[in-house]
């Protein structure tokens, strides 16, 4: 197929595959080389499940927080770019699916653009200064400066705000993590109370859980059951 053709090029931000189905199904990348997984993260295991797609990768490594090389320059860009792209196509479903900072964009934008399904897997849910010196979080140490030096608004740093200040509420919110990775945890359960976000803990796979399920063939089965209407 001429979409896939498209996913090796590093130069590509968005790659689309859109044919007028009925459920529209968003992906979003992690840090780059981080899980060993493909440049456009899912894109082979979701050949199987028939969804318009749209995989999306974070060029800058700034967890979305930069936009997205020759469409928008910040957050809100991307947050108003994909507003546009839903409307255009107007599917029955929406669903939003992230690995790590993929995740942590996906619940984000889910959440303000009120979809249905939000699927995260190991995300992080703050990446502001306080948070990471709270929870004693200093991975991804350069990819973090940049954030903050090219970042041109505060609002989209913290998950618990983004979900407890907006009016919009998707669907569901399902973040898959691993309860003995120390920071995961942290970063999930601190989400714990917030209506509508169900987590969905294991004691395998580390921050490299995405990976383990794929090897175990869960992972299919929950992209499966995200485009269901009758999840």
């Amino acid at each position: 197929m001429p979409f896939y053709s498209e996913l090796p090029d590093l130069n590509n931000s968005v790659i689309m595959d859109l044919d007028n189905r009925k459920t529209l199904l968003i992906i979003f990348g992690g840090i780059a080389g981080h899980m060993g997984l493909p440049p456009f993260e899912f894109s082979k295991i979701l050949t199987s499940i028939e969804t318009d797609k749209v995989f999306i990768r974070d060029v800058n490594q700034t967890w979305y927080q930069s936009g997205l090389p020759g469409i928008c320059n910040d957050f809100d860009g991307i947050k108003y770019f994909l507003d546009k792209l839903i409307c255009k196509n107007n599917p029955s479903r929406v669903t939003f699916i992230g690995n790590s900072a993929g995740g942590f964009a996906a619940i984000a934008l889910g959440h303000l653009l009120g979809i249905d399904k939000v699927v995260a897997f190991s995300p992080q849910t703050f990446i502001t200064r306080w948070g990471r010196l709270f929870y004693l979080d200093r991975r991804w140490r350069t990819q973090i400066r940049n954030v903050y030096k090219h970042t041109r608004s505060n609002n989209y740093l913290d998950l618990k705000r983004i979900l407890n200040i907006s009016a919009n509420v998707s669907e569901s919110i399902e973040i898959h993590y691993c309860s003995n990775h120390r920071l995961d945890k942290k970063h999930a359960e601190r989400l714990i109370h917030i209506n509508r976000v169900n987590l969905v803990s294991y004691h395998y796979g580390d921050h490299s859980l995405v990976k383990h399920l794929k090897d175990n063939g869960k992972l299919l089965n929950i992209l499966k059951r995200s485009v269901s209407s009758t999840d």
